[in-house]
C-alpha cells in the first residue's frame, strides 16, 4: 500500500512540474516575441535653439571653447532621464535634466574647462565651427549637429 502511494505522489509532483515548465516556456516565448520599440535619433527628437559660447579664436581661425550654453527642446514627446554629453571631452562635465515636457526650452549649459586643456578646440570649416553634441535619453539617443557661433 505504501509504494503504490508513493508512485501516485510522484506521478502528481511530475504532472505539477511540467505544467509549471511548460507555463514558464510560454510567458518566457511571449515576452521574447514582443516586437522592440525602437529608439528614434536624437535630431529627431530634439530641437537645440539659442547657442552662445564662451571662448575665443586663435591665430589659425580655430575656436577654443570653455563652455557651452543653449537651449534643448524636446519635439518628439515628453523626454526622461536626458544627458546632454560634453562630446566626450576628458573631464568635461556632462548635463542631466530629469524630465522635459515635449515643447518647453531647457536651458543647457557644458564647461570645458575641466578638461586637460582646459578647452575644447573646434577647428574652422569655411568660417563655421561644427560640433557634434551627443544626447541620451529613453526615447531617443544619438548626436545633433550644430554650427557652434563664434564668441561675441
Amino acid at each position: 500500500m505504501k509504494t503504490r502511494r508513493k508512485k501516485k505522489i510522484n506521478k502528481q509532483k511530475i504532472g505539477v512540474l511540467t505544467f509549471v515548465g511548460v507555463l514558464m516556456f510560454v510567458v518566457v516565448a511571449a515576452i521574447l516575441t514582443q516586437p522592440k520599440q525602437s529608439m528614434k535619433t536624437a535630431e529627431e527628437y530634439f530641437a537645440v535653439t539659442g547657442i552662445i559660447t564662451e571662448g575665443d579664436i586663435d591665430d589659425s581661425n580655430g575656436l577654443r571653447l570653455y563652455a557651452l550654453s543653449f537651449n534643448i527642446t524636446a519635439i518628439g514627446g515628453n523626454a526622461h532621464e536626458v544627458w546632454v554629453n560634453s562630446a566626450n571631452v576628458g573631464d568635461a562635465d556632462s548635463y542631466e535634466i530629469a524630465f522635459m515636457e515635449q515643447g518647453i526650452a531647457y536651458y543647457a549649459y557644458i564647461d570645458f574647462t575641466n578638461t586637460g586643456a582646459g578647452y575644447y578646440y573646434i577647428r574652422s570649416k569655411g568660417g563655421e565651427y561644427p560640433f557634434k553634441l551627443p544626447i541620451t535619453s529613453h526615447e531617443a539617443t544619438g548626436t545633433i549637429n550644430i554650427d557652434v557661433p563664434p564668441p561675441r
